[in-house]
């Protein structure tokens, strides 16, 4: 996959080479593109492209190989998504925008090294106005935080914890009920991954509870760290 990646980016550079500034703006309808910015647009795609199909097939292949099978088949993406991703940073910024199944995200931190430089375009993933987007961002740094519990993370947790209490109050409340009901282990597992933000998950937390209307029965748990604090408890609102 990777040799036919470079022989395509060697055929995007012969066509852009080979026509007129004109033919190129009238054959792709793009004006005022110089043909280097076309030519990375266009081979950015692809290979984004070519990254979501991978995932989408690894998915897919999770429901009916065996585990052996199907960790061999994993073991070869991710290395290949590694590769990529080294070789162009700005590629996993354009498939974390677009998103995959979030049962890959966990899979991809464990099997992908360069997964850690996704904790710098977090902040503008939270920022978006799409909520499936933000939604993916806090499912990503849930897992991220675990497994990278660096400064890095610990910054863009705290900036998320905020963008968390201001979309509980503006969604809507099916919007908001979704949003909870597939982010609220980003509140429940900061308390053992930056103990420092527990007062502030709780916070969120109960703003949350509050806001979704939920019943006792359905509360969520903290994580505690330390052990004298025992097994998880509920969290009063």
């Amino acid at each position: 996959m990777r040799e036919v990646l470079i022989a395509s980016r060697h055929r995007f550079e012969r066509i852009i080479k080979a026509k007129p500034p004109s033919q190129q703006t009238e054959l792709i309808c793009i004006h005022d593109v110089k043909s280097k910015q076309l030519q990375e647009t266009l081979i950015h795609a692809q290979e984004a492209l070519v990254i979501q199909i991978l995932l989408d097939v690894l998915h897919q292949y999770k429901k009916t190989a065996c585990l052996p099978a199907y960790r061999e088949l994993q073991g070869v993406i991710c290395s290949f998504v590694h590769q990529m991703f080294i070789t162009n940073p700005v590629l996993a910024k354009l498939v974390h925008f677009q998103g995959y199944p979030s049962d890959q995200i966990k899979p991809l931190i464990y099997s992908v090294p360069s997964m850690h430089i996704c904790l710098d375009f977090i902040p503008q993933m939270l920022a978006t106005n799409e909520l499936e987007t933000q939604i993916f961002a806090f499912e990503l740094l849930t897992d991220l935080s675990s497994f990278y519990p660096i400064r890095t993370a610990l910054l863009v947790v705290k900036l998320a914890l905020q963008v968390y209490a201001t979309l509980l109050r503006v969604l809507s409340n099916d919007d908001r009920l979704r949003f909870f009901s597939r982010t609220y282990k980003f509140l429940t597992h900061m308390s053992s991954i930056f103990p420092p933000l527990t007062q502030n998950s709780v916070y969120v937390l109960q703003q949350a509870i509050r806001t979704c209307s939920l019943a006792p029965s359905n509360l969520p748990q903290l994580k505690w760290t330390s052990d004298s604090l025992g097994r998880p408890r509920r969290i009063d609102i």
